[in-house]
């Protein structure tokens, strides 16, 4: 008996000779080849080179650059394999780098998309590394046998040869030949389709885009809606029934009747709720449509948090360079952090991914680590943020975020809040993050506890203590103020000031939950204090602790 195998090779499938802008700038780092896999095996790229003929021939790597998440999320790197019926883009090496001010990365790369590189400098030639020429062709070949061309793209003639700028010529037919006849300049509204599948090839193409939940905090128990887009990148309007599945913790199955025409997309939603608090994946995925382009690029899947706080910001340093933020992971387990995002108020956001927090830990987000090192020294857990929020000296917003667009923590603080010139806000307590109360100017020596949560006073185990028992504020430098500072409790705890007749003359806070020591600063004589005795008093759940100073005018 014969026994034949098939064995399928990579496909040129599209190429951008043309990035948009100065060839001499964006050609050298923007333009990229995508090929596709058309086997039901996987295909391990690390055995193959590219060639145009004129350069050392390339071979294809991993693309280890963690930086191009910041410009599309979600995409596939550090790996050389591509699996079945897949596409895959082999980006300049350059793409990312930052000095790119040309169109810096113009494309839109979906999601789950397969990102590779070459172990040369750049693609392309043209002495200076300028790129791919308008009239180099291209070839993949084996390793092994460079000679023998497995897939082309112009061999016989490159089309469009005069430039087409910004725009990527595709191949029609991903199983017809290369001839000129058979590649056509991308229609796509961004001009290419990296990573998915042809704009000029006939058909519709329906994927799953963004993904939203509301309400942006979900508690358990409680309805809440995912709402979702679905797009059609295909050619061909498409009209009929959408089904598929959204899954959490249980299966959620819908069926849609809709219209979508050629490159619009329609927004849907779908109501659930939750019975168990925690970060869960979500999964959300339609079924593979009849004469559809592509059935593997219709599924969406991240993380959802249900009714958790995973994690908090605890001390933002704001006006003094270089700014930075506190967070605690206030779990006992590592949580990893991938996908999510440090927004201010005017909508500036810096990406926060692929990093680990140990449990019970802080870790410190930073503008600039090397000035930051400069003044506190290596902090561990601390990690510079590309584009991080330049933050007001007035107020702002610091606000974070996930992919769901579901609110992490927030806090929209003002400068009379605490924190000045080297001196950090802080947070004195896990509450309500939007309350003024909770927060206050470090009153550690160095001016902030960066990595190492606010300033605790010792205790001594006292539940109430105060910095002194007299208090003058006449501006002499001494016993100006009193500092109150109250120890942390399971229970709820309010803060009170009476005179020595027993009535109430001032409300510092009420059932507030107190995670570190928290410090109450008593600066002047605003509360028509009187020369006499006064007592402070906390209430912690049902006891009470007292304290008393004199006031002299």
């Amino acid at each position: 008996m014969l026994l034949f195998l098939l064995f399928f090779q990579p496909i040129i499938s599209e190429v951008l000779n043309d990035a948009p802008g100065s060839e001499s700038e964006s050609g050298k780092r923007n333009e990229w080849i995508e090929i596709y896999n058309p086997g039901p095996d996987t295909i391990e790229l690390s055995l193959y080179g590219l060639t145009d003929f004129d350069d050392p021939l390339d071979s294809i790597i991993a693309w280890k650059d963690s930086l191009i998440l910041k410009f599309h999320p979600g995409v596939i790197i550090n790996k050389t394999k591509l699996p079945p019926y897949h596409f895959g883009v082999i980006l300049d090496p350059d793409y990312t780098d930052t000095l790119n001010q040309d169109y810096p990365q113009p494309y839109e790369i979906l999601s789950g998309t397969y990102i590779f590189t070459i172990s040369d400098r750049g693609l392309g030639n043209e002495i200076t590394y300028g790129g791919l020429a308008l009239s180099d062709p291209i070839a993949i070949f084996e390793l092994t046998n460079p000679s023998i061309y497995i897939s082309t793209f112009g061999i016989n003639g490159v089309p469009y040869s005069s430039g087409h700028d910004g725009i990527s010529i595709e191949r029609i037919n991903l199983s017809g030949p290369d001839s000129l006849s058979n590649w056509e300049k991308s229609v796509s509204p961004s001009g290419s389709t990296p990573g998915r599948y042809n704009s000029v090839s006939p058909g519709f193409d329906i994927v799953v885009g963004k993904v939203y939940s509301k309400p942006s905090f979900i508690k358990v128990n409680e309805n809440f809606i995912v709402y979702f887009f679905l797009k059609n990148l295909g050619t061909l309007d498409y009209s009929g029934d959408i089904s598929g599945y959204l899954k959490i913790s249980d299966s959620l199955n819908f069926s849609l009747d809709t219209t979508i025409p050629a490159g619009d997309s329609v927004l849907k939603s779908l109501e659930t709720q939750e019975r168990k608090k925690g970060v869960f994946v979500i999964n959300l995925k339609i079924n593979p449509l009849f004469n559809e382009k592509d059935t593997l690029n219709n599924e969406f899947s991240d993380k959802i948090i249900i009714d958790t706080n995973i994690i908090y910001v605890t001390e933002i340093f704001y006006k003094s360079f270089p700014e930075w933020i506190e967070i605690k992971n206030p779990s006992r387990d590592t949580l990893f952090v991938e996908n999510l995002i440090l927004k201010d108020e005017a909508g500036n956001i810096a990406l926060i991914n692929n990093i680990e927090i140990p449990g019970d830990t802080y870790a410190v987000f930073v503008s600039d680590t090397l000035e930051f090192y400069n003044i506190y020294g290596k902090i561990p857990f601390t990690y510079q943020l590309n584009n991080f929020p330049a933050l007001n000296n007035d107020g702002d917003l610091v606000l974070i975020t996930n992919n769901l667009n579901q609110r992490i923590d927030s806090v929209p603080y003002k400068s009379e809040w605490g924190g000045d010139y080297g001196v950090s806000l802080e947070r004195y307590s896990f509450g309500a993050s939007w309350l003024k109360e909770n927060w206050g100017s470090s009153q550690d020596p160095k001016g902030a506890t960066p990595g190492r949560g606010p300033y605790k006073i010792e205790m001594g185990g006292e539940k109430l203590k105060l910095s002194s028992r007299r208090f003058t504020p006449n501006g002499d430098g001494k016993e100006d103020e009193i500092e109150i500072w109250i120890s942390p409790s399971n229970e709820f705890s309010s803060l009170y000031l009476y005179d020595s007749a027993g009535f109430l003359k001032h409300i510092f806070f009420e059932n507030q939950k107190i995670n570190f020591p928290k410090l109450v600063k008593l600066k002047e004589n605003n509360l028509g204090l009187k020369r006499g005795l006064y007592i402070i008093v906390l209430k912690q759940g049902r006891i009470t602790y007292k304290k008393t100073f004199v006031y002299f005018e």
